[in-house]
């Protein structure tokens, strides 16, 4: 009995203490093929509150990212793997392409994370868990190597580039 008291009572004290340190989206990176399909690789990072709500099926970071992907890009979006701190999607049609000329030209559409962070806030367990799901960085990388970094961005804008065939 009193080890029971003893536990919850650090339990109320982690609650009340740890909501600062919560869910920390490391690294976004887009792989866009010459089709215009794209690997989209998520690393992030979960306190112990969210691991525990992983654990019991109460949120899926996973899940939460496949609709923001396929809310912003109107494409289905597959969930290829997921670990504990890691998911990968692929998203067919994600950039549009087209070639003129000798020369490929592929536009990635706008991806907002704001969507996804407001719904986490109605959320009753909110409190437990970050609401900042900006990645630390994102890359956007091109079939001929050309890389578009960014930085703690919530939206990663439309991307347009040019390449040779």
């Amino acid at each position: 009995m009193q080890r029971t008291t003893v536990l919850s009572a650090l339990f109320i004290v982690a609650v009340l203490i740890v909501p600062g340190t919560a869910f920390t989206s490391k690294s976004l990176d887009i792989n866009v093929d010459t089709e215009g399909s794209a690997l989209i690789s998520l690393d992030y990072e979960l306190n112990i509150f969210e691991d525990i709500a992983v654990w019991l099926n109460i949120v899926d970071p996973a899940e939460s990212i496949k609709n923001a992907i396929e809310s912003n890009t109107g494409r289905p979006t597959e969930v290829y793997s997921v670990t504990g701190r890691s998911a990968v999607f692929r998203v067919a049609q994600f950039a549009t392409t087209s070639q003129t000329d000798g020369k490929i030209t592929q536009t990635t559409p706008q991806i907002s994370f704001a969507q996804a962070e407001e719904a986490l806030k109605g959320q009753w367990f909110s409190f437990l868990i970050s609401k900042d799901l900006s990645p630390a960085t994102t890359s956007v990388r091109f079939p001929d190597g050309y890389t578009q970094t960014y930085t703690e961005q919530l939206v990663i804008p439309t991307l347009t580039h040019t390449s040779q065939i």
